[in-house]
């Protein structure tokens, strides 16, 4: 399937605004919402969003190295590779989303969770919208980003942006409904 790049971005850019919206919602919560546990083993709703920073942080400096260090210039169309392509879907919430382990690095479950989680999410957000501005100059399916599991391991820029802004969307809504329903659940899928 080959995608216009531009709309391809537009729904990546909506996409980030509804997280945007969800967090600044969750933002109203007392603190002891985002702290609640719904389950034993799962995440409270600061924990989600912890592990979305680390995530960003390592991938959006994979974004920024790519897009240093290539300049094929635009094109019009994005052709996703295949591996991408199966990624990014993994990451995305929905009924036939398959639970992934996540490593040490970016698993908080548990773990003291620093201050102001909540605006740095927000933040990195914010960096991700600028990313995916940047990447309208760059042809999606040329230039390579390397993954942070394997380095020599390289996705299609297009790719590594469906899955950035997937896996945030998954973990936002963990978030939203690890607080048991105080921000409210979302039952539409874009």
């Amino acid at each position: 399937m080959t995608y216009d790049s531009n709309d391809f971005l537009d729904r990546l850019r909506q996409r980030v605004t509804e997280n945007v919206a969800v967090l600044d919602h969750l933002d109203t919560l007392p603190q002891e919402a985002l702290h609640l546990r719904p389950r034993p083993e799962a995440w409270t709703a600061l924990e989600a969003l912890s592990h979305i920073n680390s995530f960003d942080r390592a991938y959006q400096r994979q974004v920024d190295r790519a897009l240093e260090q290539q300049d094929y210039g635009s094109a019009n169309t994005f052709r996703p590779g295949l591996v991408g392509k199966v990624v990014a879907n993994w990451a995305r919430p929905g009924a036939k989303t398959i639970k992934l382990w996540a490593p040490k690095s970016v698993n908080f479950k548990r773990k003291a969770i620093r201050p102001g989680t909540l605006e740095e999410c927000r933040e990195y957000s914010a960096r991700l919208l600028a990313l995916i501005e940047r990447a309208r100059s760059q042809d999606l399916t040329r230039v390579k980003v390397a993954t942070i599991e394997v380095s020599w391991i390289k996705l299609r820029l297009g790719d590594v942006l469906r899955l950035l802004v997937n896996h945030d969307w998954r973990h936002i809504e963990q978030a939203e409904r690890a607080t048991r329903g105080e921000a409210g659940i979302r039952t539409s899928e874009k």
